[in-house]
């Protein structure tokens, strides 16, 4: 690998899907965004996204990228 990339842990909140009926207010109490929480290397981290791999390669490629919105990231850390 040409560059370092260093280990990071995310915690963020992905959207929610769910199916079905229920009461509306039963929706609004217990229906909530899934609290996530990735480790990999840090690729690329700007105003808008963060991009993660969990697999570098020595050629330069990256493996099983996640690009996470910053606006649902609750905590960035280095590992």
């Amino acid at each position: 690998m040409s560059k370092k990339y260093h280990i990071y842990e995310i915690e963020w909140d992905d959207s929610g899907g769910y199916s079905g009926w229920r009461d509306i207010d039963a929706c609004k109490a217990k229906e909530t965004p899934a609290k996530c929480r990735t480790a990999g290397y840090l690729l690329k981290k700007d105003k808008k996204i963060v991009l993660m791999a969990l697999s570098l390669a020595d050629n330069d490629d990256a493996g099983d990228r996640v690009c996470i919105p910053r606006a649902c990231i609750t905590s960035i850390r280095k590992l």
